[in-house]
């Protein structure tokens, strides 16, 4: 089992903790194992709004320059993370997708110039989208200018259009501490097989404890100390290895036993938590993975199938809602003439 962590968001901006960033870094190389780390040269100082006119420069961030230098040395991965992880007035949570390509270009290249001023020794092959957002414009721009991964989120299936390859992020460390508690360090190894799984860290899952998907250093400490022992491999994105490496045989039913878990942590689906442990008990407890692996197929299954149903009656109850009004129409017209 390989995996890749990813570190997403670094950059100079004042919202995010430089003691987290550091704290990470030094966890990796303390235990000898590479990171993907995915910059944002000219972050802004808040992502939502649109119109915000306040960035923060990474050239100018010499600790955190310093800070990374000592892990590219090391052999880590440097990424590209858009250029200012603003949203576009158009479409919040966004950057990139729906733009003109001269906007995307422009962007792509000028993130590319400030990387390989501040780190001019890594090679940077490795994009990924804030908030895993893009379009086809996108990955022609991608292809352009030299790069050989697109890394999002997900929703992501592994494949190559041309030199580009589409890598997905199936977790979060809060996912990964969660399926080790409720499947087993046993099941990922079992899911992940000889392929590689990329696990997306973000600075707020270690400082804002608040958050239901805080996860803290030490957790994260604990959870890779557990990994590398079980056999596991911490590696970077491999450029040249074919698509089938990031494709789990059981790539649908490994996103629906994270997704169970998703909808757990947010108190969504208790009632299928109690009707699992209640089978686990009948059934037995050498079988509880067994049991929640099913669980979790059979709800995702139901979800896909109503979203589905929901997207085919879409048009149709458009059509009843403009007869409707249609109708009140007419019969507004009716009381007048009256």
């Amino acid at each position: 089992m390989q995996l890749i962590f990813r570190y997403d968001d670094y950059s100079a901006a004042e919202q995010f903790a430089y003691e987290v960033d550091e704290a990470v870094f030094n966890l990796f190389l303390a235990l000898r194992v590479p990171l993907l780390v995915a910059v944002t040269p000219r972050m802004t100082a808040a992502m939502r709004d649109p119109f915000n006119q306040k960035f923060f420069a990474i050239e100018e961030d010499d600790p955190r320059i310093e800070l990374l230098s000592r892990g590219l040395q090391q052999g880590w991965q440097l990424a590209l993370h858009g250029y200012t992880h603003q949203s576009t007035p158009a479409l919040s949570g966004n950057e990139f997708k729906g733009e003109p390509k001269a906007v995307q270009e422009e962007k792509i290249i000028a993130g590319l110039r400030l990387l390989q001023q501040c780190f001019p020794s890594a090679p940077i092959e490795v994009f990924v989208p804030p908030w895993n957002s893009y379009d086809e414009v996108t990955t022609t721009c991608l292809i352009e200018q030299g790069f050989t991964v697109l890394c999002a989120g997900d929703a992501e299936m592994p494949r190559r259009v041309g030199l580009l390859t589409f890598v997905p992020s199936l977790m979060s460390p809060c996912d990964l501490a969660d399926y080790l508690d409720f499947y087993s360090l046993e099941d990922l190894i079992q899911e992940v097989g000889r392929g590689r799984l990329v696990i997306t860290l973000h600075e707020y899952e270690f400082r804002v404890s608040g958050r239901n998907d805080y996860v803290g250093i030490e957790k994260l400490a604990e959870m890779m100390q557990r990994l590398l022992a079980s056999g596991a491999e911490i590696v970077t994105l491999d450029t040249a290895a074919p698509v089938s490496d990031y494709l789990l045989k059981g790539h649908r039913r490994f996103r629906a036993k994270i997704y169970l878990l998703q909808l757990i942590r947010h108190g969504r689906v208790l009632w299928l938590l109690r009707l699992t442990e209640r089978l686990i008990h009948v059934l037995g407890t050498q079988r509880a993975t067994a049991v929640r692996s099913v669980v979790a197929q059979v709800y995702w299954a139901f979800e896909q199938s109503h979203l589905r149903l929901r997207t085919w009656l879409r048009p149709i109850k458009t059509w009843m809602r403009a007869q409707r009004q249609q109708t009140d129409r007419k019969r507004r017209s009716d009381t007048w003439s009256l």
